[in-house]
């Protein structure tokens, strides 16, 4: 994680909260898997199994966080994460393995990943909501969507989830059946 920039926000009168902190964290980190020359003598048993040897793999990002302390009936507040956007992609060294990488829901055939965009919020104690698209690095269209959302009640917990895969002629896996 690089440098992080914050600003804190005072809000003594807000109803929600007595103040806000807004981060902004850059992230990189670099992998590199040695060749491995028998990976068809692997048998195959989850994702991991194909991933491909000789590459280094170079992954950044950007998240925004704000945090609220968050006022609780006359009681000092408690510092949550109430909302989180970030972006990120990977480099790779060689093409083949930016489509076996576990970071992204769906693989490119480029040096490049998809373009990963995240935004997840907690703004109550019981409720909580993500959304997840990914651009593809050449043609810049997102090829997918998912929303979800989880409310945790005290004898209930009502999970509810959308996906969204788009229809792009010409580019394998995303044309219409």
């Amino acid at each position: 994680v690089g440098p992080v920039l914050s600003r804190i926000f005072q809000t003594p009168d807000n109803g929600y909260a007595d103040r806000f902190k807004h981060l902004i964290e850059p992230s990189m980190s670099v992998r590199w898997l040695s060749p491995f020359d028998q990976i068809n003598n692997v048998v195959k048993f989850d994702q991991v199994d194909y991933e491909v040897g000789g590459t280094m793999t170079v992954n950044y990002g950007l998240t925004n966080r704000l945090l609220a302390k968050r006022k609780r009936g006359g009681r000092p507040g408690d510092v949550r994460t109430i909302l989180t956007g970030a972006i990120s992609q990977s480099y790779y060294t060689n093409t083949q393995a930016a489509q076996f990488d576990l970071n992204y829901q769906s693989g490119s055939a480029s040096k490049f990943s998809n373009l990963a965009i995240d935004i997840n919020g907690v703004p109550a104690d019981h409720f909580s909501a993500r959304f997840h698209t990914e651009l593809h690095p050449d043609l810049k269209r997102p090829l997918l969507y998912s929303l979800s959302g989880v409310y945790d009640a005290r004898k209930a917990q009502i999970t509810a989830g959308w996906r969204k895969r788009r229809v792009i002629p010409g580019l394998p896996g995303y044309e219409a059946n």
